[in-house]
């Protein structure tokens, strides 16, 4: 089990009108199981807030994640994992998450991501 805690400021730089201050930041909550010697699952919970979203493009002022991840030591340094993650802006305000364009505002609050692979550690 444990906790994280991230955070930034930034402020402007010798008067340049087009920087502006900002503030991030983020906590999390994750713990890890293990089931058999081989196997094991994760949890993670996330909160981030931010002073401003650019405007609706780009991460928004507030998401709350959380991501679910099962791995399995397929041999000695090899492993695999399947991860499910959800990201959902909780501001309620615009839409960032989807869209075709990247420097377009999204179509969704919600993003979702599966995520496979296979790890070898050395």
């Amino acid at each position: 089990m444990g906790v994280a805690y991230d955070y930034v400021a930034v402020y402007p730089v010798n008067g340049v009108a087009a920087l502006t201050a900002a503030y991030a930041n983020a906590v999390s909550l994750y713990t890890t199981f293990q089931v058999t010697e081989k196997f094991s699952v994760s949890g993670r919970g996330e909160y981030f807030t931010q002073s401003h979203s650019n405007g609706g493009v780009g991460l928004p002022a507030k998401v709350i994640a959380f991501t679910a991840t099962a791995q399995y030591d397929l041999w000695k340094n090899v492993l695999s994992r399947l991860e499910l993650r959800w990201d959902h802006q909780a501001d309620g305000t615009g839409k960032a998450y989807g869209g075709t364009v990247a420097a377009a505002p999204g179509t969704r609050r919600n993003a979702y991501e599966v995520i496979a692979n296979i790890a070898y550690k050395f």
